[in-house]
């Protein structure tokens, strides 16, 4: 699983979640997080093992402008690049048979997928503009790698319904996903 950030989120509540049954079926899971943060923490009390692999998201914020976006995604690309590296190389000397990313605010993991000539599933979960005030910082680009999945999964008819016109209704698939409310109550 490749996450997009390290935060204790509703994103990595439902990827540790995930993470923590299939590893109860027997599967060998394993995370690769963008940076430290609360979420090893969590990993670590299920015995989910995880590596830290710097690397950026491709969503920025919604306000950048072009003198911003282009130094930003400068800076974003380099570290990017050794972060699909590091994480193709993981892939191929753990015998990984597929990358599941759990967002589509990075892509490193599709890239790292594609170059270690394993499956890539994409977990959309948010709308990105209308949630999170971020866009993809090339469109273009971004629906290119993410046409390329082996699958999409979307959590809600909301999601399903913005995103596969965009890649494609055959690639989605509609999983509802959400979180125990019990731990927020």
């Amino acid at each position: 699983f490749i996450a997009g950030d390290s935060r204790w989120s509703g994103a990595s509540v439902s990827l540790a979640t995930l993470a923590k049954l299939l590893r109860s079926y027997g599967e060998d899971v394993r995370i690769i997080l963008p940076s430290s943060g609360p979420l090893e923490r969590v990993l670590s009390n299920y015995s989910i093992p995880y590596k830290v692999v710097k690397s950026w998201q491709w969503a920025i914020s919604l306000d950048a402008d072009e003198r911003q976006l282009s130094e930003d995604r400068k800076f974003r690309e380099e570290v990017n690049k050794k972060a699909v590296e590091a994480i193709s190389e993981y892939i191929q000397s753990n015998g990984i048979q597929l990358v599941h990313t759990n967002t589509i605010g990075t892509y490193v993991g599709a890239v790292a997928a594609r170059q270690a000539n394993v499956p890539h599933v994409w977990h959309i979960r948010e709308f990105m503009e209308e949630d999170h005030g971020v866009r993809f910082w090339d469109d273009n680009e971004a629906y290119s790698l993410i046409k390329e999945a082996a699958k999409c999964i979307c959590i809600s008819k909301s999601v399903m319904s913005k995103f596969a016109p965009l890649i494609g209704g055959s690639k989605c698939a509609l999983i509802p996903n959400g979180i125990s409310i019990d731990d927020y109550l």
